[in-house]
């Protein structure tokens, strides 16, 4: 079946990020997305543009962000993080650090266009899609803060190179303006980013716990669904059948009164039902995060490793009894939409 066709036709069997209800208190973030992208990119630092993405003038003030409807979880960093975690990045082992979430559709094109403006040949680094699937979502604005798909592990590998150079650029910066965040006189910081080893994604998805009890990094798998009032616009919006918003706010009412539980991350479940149901991955900070902060190290979609023929983690058309944390899928070495990654980051000490 065509891909695009396997995208449309197949969608009865994929997740939609929903509002998660959990017990206790949770903290919410502030987190970049399409309707705030953010002055600033979370990957680099710097002031960031996104090119090849015709946004109308009206898009930002009539489409109903992602945040509206998409739990963000509880982790937050303590006061005094490193400083390289204002790149995206969560600590993992003494001196290497993970990407939080995956590489998003945004910050891929950001890629691009500073390899563009420099003059370079890119057409090697652009993802492997059909032209219905980009312009349906890797062209299309309310995507921007999803990962991005069809990058094979050699135009992730090229990614990760160019961001820890983008990265290391903005430190040196800010050590000539005076800046010494954990820097002993005389030093400097420089980070080396990469495809994450097969053990440091497999740690990270673990999430603290015991992978033996714990299979899928998680404590608890399936949690309630709570709804707010801007729930019912996002989901007009992007719903692919007409909807009334009156028939989608009282469907999700009695989901809510009759306390239907779904899995804490994105993957394929046969009783999702079909309203919370969208044939593309989800946004980067949907759903519960483990509890080291990572989102979407199971589901959403399969990852690349720097040193496996595998890739990790299982996607949002993955059934969860086909993800392991030890596990993987074969993907040779081609793109695939189901695939995307995310970068580990090296810091080393070095005198000027």
């Amino acid at each position: 079946m065509h891909l695009i066709d396997r995208f449309l036709k197949t969608s009865l069997v994929f997740v939609m990020p929903f509002s998660v209800l959990l017990l206790g208190c949770a903290t919410f973030i502030s987190h970049p997305h399409s309707g705030n992208p953010g002055d600033d990119s979370p990957y680099t630092g710097k002031k960031w543009k996104v090119p090849g993405i015709l946004y109308p003038e009206y898009f930002f003030d009539e489409w109903p962000s992602e945040r509206s409807l998409f739990y963000q979880g509880p982790y937050k960093l303590e006061s005094g993080a490193h400083p390289v975690t204002d790149f995206g990045v969560l600590p993992l082992l003494e001196g290497v650090f993970l990407d939080q979430t995956e590489v998003t559709v945004g910050g891929y094109r950001e890629f691009l266009f500073h390899i563009s403006r420099d003059n370079q040949d890119f057409s090697e680094l652009v993802p492997e899609l059909p032209p219905e699937v980009d312009s349906l979502y890797q062209s299309n604005p309310p995507f921007l803060f999803h990962p991005v798909i069809g990058v094979n592990r050699e135009q992730a590998e090229a990614y990760c190179a160019w961001r820890g150079e983008a990265v290391n650029v903005l430190i040196r910066q800010e050590v000539t303006e005076g800046s010494t965040r954990w820097l002993e006189e005389g030093q400097i910081m420089r980070v080396r980013m990469r495809l994450p080893r097969e053990a440091e994604w497999e740690l990270a998805a673990a999430g603290g716990l015991d992978s033996a009890r714990f299979p899928y990094g998680y404590n608890t798998l399936l949690a309630g669904l709570s709804f707010e009032e801007g729930d019912y616009a996002y989901l007009q919006h992007r719903y692919w059948f007409q909807r009334s918003l009156a028939s989608i706010e009282a469907e999700l009412k009695g989901m809510e009164t009759s306390n239907i539980k779904l899995p804490v991350f994105n993957v394929r479940w046969p009783y999702t039902p079909e309203i919370l149901q969208l044939p593309v991955p989800a946004y980067v900070y949907a759903y519960q995060p483990n509890a080291l902060g990572f989102y979407h190290l199971i589901g959403n979609v399969r990852e690349w490793v720097g040193d496996s023929p595998l890739s990790k983690g299982g996607s949002f058309m993955d059934p969860l009894p086909a993800i392991s944390l030890q596990g993987g899928f074969d993907e040779g070495e081609f793109s695939s939409f189901l695939v995307g990654f995310r970068c580990a980051c090296e810091v080393e000490y070095v005198n000027k």
